[in-house]
């Protein structure tokens, strides 16, 4: 199985749609048919990418600007949708906030577990049930390599892509029973505006090595319904495997070194 149109349609919802992977899921989503609602922040990057998909594909978008950091986005979501029949949620929207935990505003970690753990809890739950009354549908949980352990530097952001994948593999069992497809990918490092907005500037070694966003949504696509969990890249997937082996500690100073390096 693979992203189905009758299956997963008619409509899709992309968090962090506005760049990056998100834009890059909402393109290949209007590619295959289906109509897009974009949500992110930037309202003028949005009507950009809905203009794309629009002129591309000829689907359908809607546009809800707002930050999904605020406790009562979700509400404001579900409103803006309100009776266009959901067959897709993309959990993509984030940020990583790199440094010492202690050095960091503790409102700057809050709004990465709000953003990364409450806002897709609260997404799912608010629209997920109408797929689960039609037996059909799924939900793309954006989690990441670094789940696999903690690292200095980012003991924040590592935990709640933790969550993220504990969470996707926990509704996919739930939910598949009842006709739903969930999915957490998990991308390593990839060329998006994330990288430069984390403060990171990664050696010409490592820069060599990342990923291309569209293959994290294609990839994400073509599994969909087939695997519960998906690392993206023959590379990441040995990593993420190595280091599932190896003494947590271990995988603690790996991951932080990772981290260092990533910041010269």
């Amino acid at each position: 199985m693979a992203l189905d149109r009758a299956r997963h349609g008619p409509w899709a919802l992309v968090t962090g749609a506005s760049s990056g992977i998100g834009r890059c899921f909402a393109e290949q989503l209007a590619a295959a048919g289906l109509h897009v609602v974009l949500v992110a922040r930037r309202e003028a990057a949005l009507h950009d990418v809905a203009t794309a998909l629009q002129a591309a594909h000829g689907v359908e978008t809607l546009v809800v600007a707002l930050d999904l950091v605020e406790v009562d986005a979700a509400t404001r979501v579900v409103d803006a949708v309100g009776e266009r029949e959901l067959g897709l949620l993309v959990l993509n929207a984030g940020f990583a906030a790199t440094g010492r935990f202690l050095a960091d505003a503790p409102s700057r970690q809050l709004a990465m577990v709000q953003l990364h753990c409450a806002s897709p809890v609260a997404l799912a739950h608010a629209l997920l049930p109408p797929m689960v009354a039609r037996g059909r549908g799924g939900a793309v949980v954006i989690s990441s390599v670094m789940s696999r352990g903690g690292a200095a530097g980012w003991a924040v952001y590592n935990a709640t892509k933790s969550f993220g994948l504990l969470f996707a593999e926990g509704l996919a069992a739930e939910l598949e029973p009842v006709g739903l497809d969930v999915q957490a990918i998990l991308p390593g490092g990839t060329r998006t505006a994330f990288v430069s907005k984390a403060g990171l500037t990664p050696p010409p070694w490592i820069d060599a090595l990342m990923g291309d966003p569209e293959a994290v949504a294609r990839t994400s696509l073509r599994t969909l319904g087939r695997r519960r969990v998906v690392v993206v890249g023959w590379l990441n997937r040995f990593n993420y495997h190595v280091l599932g082996l190896l003494p947590r500690s271990w995988s603690v100073g790996i991951l932080g070194w990772l981290v260092r390096v990533m910041r010269r």
